[in-house]
């Protein structure tokens, strides 16, 4: 670590509900003294900061389900424009209480406690535990620092979905364009690539809609080059919806498909929806 401490090194953390803080403040008796500076979000990314000794950009994030994604993506823009050196991005979810199974109970969960992504089973989501931390550098400074090299990041890129029938209503048009800028950015030909990771929560409403986002980019050209069906996946199906740490976990899983190669099966899928 003492190669680090001092460093220009940047924290992006992910938080979205905050279980343990609400614990903290039902007794105001027993409020700890500490309680602002210990659960508050911003000390999620400065708190690693300040134990390690780290002197780049740091900030929490909370973008809701996309939160590391997006925190993933400020990361390597910031490695990017030259703020930071090194970025640690992490998230970790926890549920520690049954307060927000009941507020989202009616309806965003599954009655099954599972995600059946894509599947005519659809009905919402499982929840999920999980925590996630992936550390990111310039491809010349990890070779030259001999650094492991888990993957090479070509392009990142984030939109919002703008006005839609409902807040959490999903924009197919906004995510074609997404998919399209990240493409055209990195220099990539949509119709080579062969796997797809999708959000995949298991929505009725979502699913479709990303589905038919997905195929609007990656259908159209396949044929010319030969290229067979295109496979896509959610991980959400085998661990569950992890919230705040998905977008890291579902990184993870392909980096890891990469270096096995080998595709772990999404699971819970009989029928598409």
């Amino acid at each position: 670590m003492n190669d680090v401490k001092g460093s220009n090194t940047s924290v992006f953390a992910g938080t979205f509900f905050g279980d343990y803080s609400d614990m903290n403040i039902r007794d105001p008796e027993t409020l700890p003294r500490a309680l602002l500076v210990g659960v508050g979000s911003a000390m999620a990314s400065n708190r690693l900061s300040h134990f390690y000794d780290l002197r780049g950009p740091s900030m929490t994030v909370d973008t809701g389900c996309s939160t590391t994604l997006t925190a993933f993506h400020q990361a390597c823009q910031s490695l990017a424009n030259g703020e930071s050196d090194m970025s640690i991005v992490g998230a970790s979810n926890v549920i520690l209480n049954p307060d927000n199974f009941m507020v989202m109970s009616s309806s965003f969960l599954s009655e099954a406690g599972r995600c059946f992504a894509f599947d005519s089973r659809a009905s919402g989501y499982g929840r999920g535990e999980g925590t996630a931390t992936v550390i990111i550098k310039r491809l010349d400074d990890a070779l030259k620092h001999g650094d492991p090299i888990r993957a090479i990041v070509r392009s990142t890129a984030v939109n919002q979905d703008g006005k839609t029938e409902t807040i959490t209503t999903p924009s197919p048009e906004a995510q074609t364009d997404l998919i399209r800028q990240c493409y055209a950015q990195a220099g990539l030909d949509p119709a080579l690539t062969t796997y797809f990771e999708a959000h995949g929560t298991g929505t009725p409403t979502g699913d479709p809609i990303e589905a038919r986002a997905v195929a609007s980019i990656f259908s159209n050209t396949r044929k010319d080059f030969g290229s067979g069906p295109l496979k896509i996946g959610s991980v959400k199906t085998n661990i569950g919806h992890t919230e705040t740490v998905s977008g890291l976990a579902s990184i993870i899983k392909v980096v890891m498909a990469l270096e096995k190669e080998q595709i772990p099966p999404s699971i819970n899928f009989e029928k598409p929806n």
